[in-house]
C-alpha cells in the first residue's frame, strides 16, 4: 500500500501548504505546467512503446472506454435535466468518467486478487484508462472548451496539447520498434506525476466550494463508485458470463475513484476547479469502502 501512502501524503501536503503559506493559485500553475509538459509525457513515452496488446484482455481494456462514453451521455442528459451549467457537466464527465485504475486501483487489486489480478489491472489502466484519456478525454475537453472558436482552432489546440503530442509520438515509436533512450530518466520524471498532481489538487481544495453543491458531489460519485461498476457487472458478468478473474477485475476497476490526471487537467483549465478537487478527494476516500463492498457482495 506504499502507493496509497504517497497519494495521501502528497494530497495532505498540498492542502497544508495552502493553509499555512501565502502562495497563490497562479503559482501552482507552474507546477501544473511541469506535470503536463514533463511528467505526463514521460509516463507516456515510458509505457506506450512497451505495451504488448493481448486480444484475450479486450474486455478489461474496454472498461474505461465504455464508462467514459456512457458518462458523456449520462451527465449531458441527466445534468441538463437537473439544470447544471455546461462547466459543471464537463467537470463531472472528465473527473467521474475516468477512474483511478493505477495509483489506487493496482494496490487494491493486489490486496483482493493477488498478483494475477494486478497483471490484468495493468491492461485496464494502460490500454484502457490511459489511452481513453489521451484519445477520447483530452480531445473532448478541448473541443468543449473551444465552442466559440473555429473547427480549425479546436483541432489545432488538440494536436498541440503536449500529452496528445506525446501519445502520437509514442505510438509512432512503438510502430517502428525503436528503443526509448534513457528509460531510467523517463521513469524518474514520470514518477513525479501522481505526487505532484495530488499536491496541486490538494492545494486547490476548498470545502467552501461545497456550499450548496453537496448534491452535485453525491451525484458524480454515485455514478463513479456505484453506477459505473454496476453497468460493467451487468454487461460482463450477467450478459456475457465473464464470471472469472477477468470479469471480476473489470468490475472492481470500474468502481475506482476519479482519475488524478484528468482532475488535474480540469483544474488547470479552470473548469470548476473546486468541485473537481472535492470529487477527487472524497472519491478516493469512499472508493476504499465501496470497493470492499463490491468485492464482498458481488466478486467473492
Amino acid at each position: 500500500m506504499n502507493n496509497v501512502l504517497v497519494l495521501i501524503i502528497s494530497f495532505l501536503g498540498g492542502y497544508l501548504v495552502k493553509k499555512t503559506t501565502s502562495f497563490e493559485r497562479s503559482q501552482v500553475s507552474l507546477l501544473n505546467s511541469f506535470i503536463l509538459y514533463i511528467s505526463l509525457p514521460s509516463q507516456i513515452f515510458m509505457y506506450i512503446p512497451k505495451m504488448n496488446f493481448n486480444y484475450n484482455l479486450l474486455a478489461p481494456i474496454s472498461v474505461s472506454w465504455i464508462i467514459f462514453i456512457i458518462s458523456v451521455l449520462f451527465f449531458n442528459i441527466i445534468g441538463k435535466k437537473l439544470n447544471y451549467n455546461k462547466k459543471t457537466i464537463l467537470c463531472l464527465i472528465m473527473v467521474c468518467g475516468l477512474g483511478n485504475t493505477s495509483f489506487v486501483g493496482l494496490p487494491l487489486l493486489e490486496n483482493y486478487f493477488g498478483q494475477e489480478g494486478v497483471g490484468i489491472g495493468i491492461y485496464v489502466d494502460q490500454f484502457g484508462t490511459f489511452l481513453a484519456l489521451s484519445i477520447l478525454g483530452i480531445p473532448y475537453l478541448l473541443f468543449k472548451t473551444n465552442e466559440n472558436n473555429s473547427t480549425y482552432t479546436t483541432i489545432k489546440k488538440i494536436i498541440l496539447f503536449p500529452p496528445f503530442i506525446a501519445i502520437i509520438l509514442a505510438i509512432f515509436i512503438k510502430f517502428l520498434n525503436f528503443n526509448i533512450p534513457y528509460p531510467e530518466v523517463l521513469k524518474r520524471l514520470g514518477d513525479t506525476l501522481a505526487p505532484l498532481a495530488l499536491f496541486s489538487v490538494g492545494f486547490q481544495l476548498t470545502f467552501s466550494g461545497l456550499k450548496g453543491r453537496s448534491k452535485i458531489l453525491l451525484f458524480g460519485l454515485a455514478f463513479k463508485l456505484l453506477l459505473a461498476p454496476l453497468i460493467i457487472y451487468i454487461l460482463y458478468i450477467k450478459l456475457f458470463s465473464l464470471n472469472n478473474l477477468i470479469g471480476k477485475v473489470s468490475v472492481f476497476e470500474a468502481g475506482m475513484g476519479p482519475m488524478i490526471t484528468s482532475t488535474l487537467i480540469v483544474s488547470e483549465k479552470n473548469i470548476e476547479s473546486e468541485l473537481a478537487s472535492v470529487l477527487l478527494a472524497f472519491g478516493i476516500i469512499f472508493s476504499f469502502i465501496t470497493s470492499f463492498l463490491w468485492f464482498k457482495i458481488f466478486l467473492v
